[in-house]
């Protein structure tokens, strides 16, 4: 899962289509907060992996649609004309998470960072939900074949 930072389009805007996640293939717009998208446009993405930018979120959660976190970002990456290394923090949410398994439409690009990978991020755990549950159904299902066998017995 990628916290979008900033995008082709204006003001930092994404377009997605989550019908690998959800099954809803209409566009989603998702929006990078405008002081990372404009300082990243203005400057170099160097100079953004150089200022030491944190970012803080909630541990993975298979719940798509729920993403809370913070960025510190320096107010010298912000502001040119800022010298110190005063720390701004900015709320981040859904609008500005791509989940994996999204597909990226209208937009040529995005820089983001990566939050969640592997088996943490939000397709794989509601996947793994799924497994189970087959696993639960494929069980009980064999369970209930096994004792029509033996009734007829």
């Amino acid at each position: 899962d990628l916290l979008l930072l900033s995008s082709s389009e204006p003001a930092g805007m994404a377009y997605i289509e989550t019908s690998n996640l959800d099954g809803e293939s209409n566009l989603k717009i998702r929006q990078a907060l405008p002081c990372s998208a404009s300082a990243i446009k203005n400057q170099n993405i160097e100079d953004l992996i150089a200022s030491e930018s944190t970012v803080e979120c909630d541990p993975p959660s298979g719940a798509i649609y729920e993403f809370k976190g913070v960025i510190n970002i320096k107010k010298s990456f912000t502001m040119k004309t800022a010298r110190s290394d005063e720390v701004i923090s900015y709320p981040l949410g859904t609008s500005q998470l791509l989940p994996r398994g999204c597909k990226l439409q209208n937009t040529d690009w995005v820089y983001g960072v990566v939050v969640y990978a592997g088996n943490h991020t939000k397709l794989m755990l509601n996947s793994m939900r799924t497994i189970a549950k087959r696993i639960l159904n494929f069980t009980m299902k064999t369970t209930i074949r096994v004792l029509k066998c033996e009734a007829r017995i």
